[in-house]
């Protein structure tokens, strides 16, 4: 794992952010953006530069071969963006690095709160960068989802609760698949109780720590949501007649009603329960959260 603050990975930082320091480069990155999402073949370095707008070729080679081969690469003949040239313009349309600060969603009430005893309404809403599902009445810890400002500012999504739960079950099958959403590095997960670093602060949840190997970023979750996706979930969900990719997540009582306990730790097992068409389904989790049995 590579530590914070990490003096490679400080200066790899300053490498990048210092190849994006200069107008003619994030001309160059627009225009091949535009080229390649209408379909163009490789621009050649004087088409290139004619949409730019550079008359100093000179000047216009040196800021082009700055970029390459980070964000550009030379290809039959002319320049395409790289894999991370793509995901940067990506980034950049859905606002992750402009509109953050800006977009801010009134909360939405969408169903009753899933705390067992509370009389309170979930409410969805969207501030600071995240999908924040929360509840008006109790005190529960809201569930955060790391969104881009575009998920409620395409016209094409919908509104912004059944978008954002869309996009959180998204995020959460990507963990349990092994990749971190920040920087697809490997997850690994740990029960919090037994994490040195961690103490549970999710009531009626056995706690997971998600830590990405390579970038270091941590998430939690109740280890309810590592069933998110998998296989035999998704039949028994197919076969009671519920599509869990477009049912939205209050409305999944499997997953919000579910049940989860700690039943040994050396190795760790959680035993999660979750209730289908009226059947009681128990999954067994190991101490990487992998299902190793279930009945």
């Amino acid at each position: 794992m590579v530590a914070d603050g990490d003096s490679g990975q400080d200066a790899a930082l300053e490498d990048v952010f210092g190849l994006l320091g200069n107008d003619t480069r994030v001309d160059v990155l627009r225009a091949l953006w535009e080229a390649q999402t209408a379909d163009e073949d490789p621009l050649s370095f004087s088409t290139l530069r004619d949409r730019t707008g550079v008359r100093d070729s000179g000047r216009f080679n040196y800021h082009l071969e700055k970029l390459c081969p980070e964000f550009v690469r030379k290809r039959d003949g002319g320049y395409t963006l790289t894999h991370a040239g793509e995901q940067l313009m990506g980034d950049a349309v859905s606002g992750t690095y402009t509109a953050v600060e800006e977009r801010t969603v009134a909360p939405t009430t969408v169903g009753d709160c899933s705390v067992q005893g509370c009389d309170g309404r979930t409410e969805v809403t969207y501030r600071d960068g995240n999908a924040v599902f929360g509840c008006d009445t109790c005190d529960r810890t809201p569930d955060r989802t790391p969104a881009p400002p575009i998920i409620v500012d395409a016209p094409g999504h919908g509104s912004l609760p059944e978008t954002a739960s869309q996009y959180s079950l998204v995020l959460a099958e990507r963990t349990n698949r092994g990749f971190c959403h920040l920087c697809d590095g490997p997850v690994e997960r740990t029960v919090t109780r037994l994490h040195p670093e961690y103490e549970p602060i999710l009531d009626g949840a056995v706690d997971v720590i998600h830590v990405c190997e390579a970038c270091g970023n941590r998430r939690r979750s109740g280890s309810r949501t590592v069933l998110i996706g998998h296989p035999a979930v998704v039949s028994l969900l197919y076969d009671a007649g519920v599509d869990y990719r477009t049912t939205p997540i209050w409305e999944q009582t499997w997953l919000t009603e579910a049940t989860e306990r700690l039943v040994d730790t050396a190795p760790a097992r959680v035993v999660v329960t979750v209730t289908i068409d009226g059947t009681e389904h128990t999954f067994t989790l190991d101490e990487h959260l992998e299902v190793v049995e279930w009945e």
